[in-house]
């Protein structure tokens, strides 16, 4: 009885067992994309702190002043704005606000892009769960929706979903 016992609880405990970050596909796919030794650094032990998601954000803000342009971060996004008027001829505020965006994308690059939809993810969604099949869930749990409803019918039901509904089970996901 002791030896079973002994072998269950060491059992229990064996490497095998051990559980699977959440998030271990999405980082090795960031990890492939990463465009800089910094992203690279920062995805290499599977997680993102606040400290180094400041830092890319810090980096991101270097190169686009060093661009010309200033930047904002409200609400969790980037704004980028000019230091100057745009132009009003059609034209030249075409090339203008390109010239903004590529910007953006070029500076975005080895900083915040590799990191950033990661780091919201993990920290919203720390188990990475379905968020789709969570708010089903979560509509049937409710009695707003009758068993067998998915997180695909969520996109049907689009137009559909009452304010309670989304305050109790689209907004509060997971």
């Amino acid at each position: 009885m002791f030896v079973v016992a002994a072998v269950l609880v060491l059992g229990a405990c064996s490497p095998e067992e051990t559980p699977v970050d959440p998030y271990q596909a999405e980082i090795k796919a960031a990890r492939s994309e990463a465009t800089s030794d910094f992203e690279r650094e920062v995805l290499a032990d599977g997680e993102i702190t606040d400290a180094e998601f400041a830092e890319a954000r810090e980096l991101y803000g270097e190169c686009i002043e060093g661009r010309g342009y200033d930047y904002l971060l409200k609400d969790g996004m980037v704004h980028v704005g000019s230091r100057v008027p745009a132009p009003t001829d059609p034209d030249e505020a075409a090339a203008f606000d390109k010239a903004m965006d590529d910007a953006h994308l070029e500076c975005e690059q080895g900083t915040t892009r590799a990191l950033e939809p990661l780091y919201y993810a993990m920290r919203d969604n720390p188990n990475n769960v379905d968020l789709d099949e969570a708010a089903a869930e979560c509509m049937v749990r409710e009695g707003f929706r009758a068993p067998g409803y998915s997180g695909d019918d969520i996109w049907a039901d689009n137009e559909v979903i009452t304010e309670e509904e989304q305050d109790k089970c689209l907004l509060n996901a997971p």
